[in-house]
């Protein structure tokens, strides 16, 4: 049987809350096929992110080479936070980099921006 993302995500809202299914690639459809799009997440070791809405949760996969982990989460996938504090790190870079013109300075306002980021993430 080769699994779809339907019946990924059938199975995982069936589970309780945090349940990570595990699926070896040969025995999965790749999530581009399932109507998935690429995602960003915290690094874990995985290849690549995918992301599917499904109703008022989101169904993640993890890329691992030789597995998927998919899991279900609320309405806001885990890269919200991930994505504010890329945003707020390029930022300041730049800002620190107009204002001072040196590497230095753009390491420290993409560090600022980072933090800043985290808090509005």
């Amino acid at each position: 049987m080769i699994w779809t993302w339907s019946d990924v995500t059938a199975r995982l809202a069936a589970e309780p809350e945090g349940t990570r299914l595990r699926l070896p690639r040969p025995l999965a459809q790749h999530p581009l096929d399932g109507g998935l799009t690429r995602g960003v997440d915290l690094p874990v070791g995985q290849r690549a992110d995918f992301r599917l809405p499904c109703g008022d949760r989101t169904l993640c996969v993890q890329d691992f080479g030789t597995h998927y982990e998919a899991f279900l989460v609320g309405a806001a996938p885990p890269e919200t936070e991930g994505a504010a504090v890329d945003a707020g790190a390029g930022a300041g870079a730049l800002v620190a980099l107009l204002l001072a013109g040196t590497r230095e300075a753009a390491l420290v306002g993409a560090l600022l921006g980072a933090a800043l980021g985290r808090r509005r993430g």
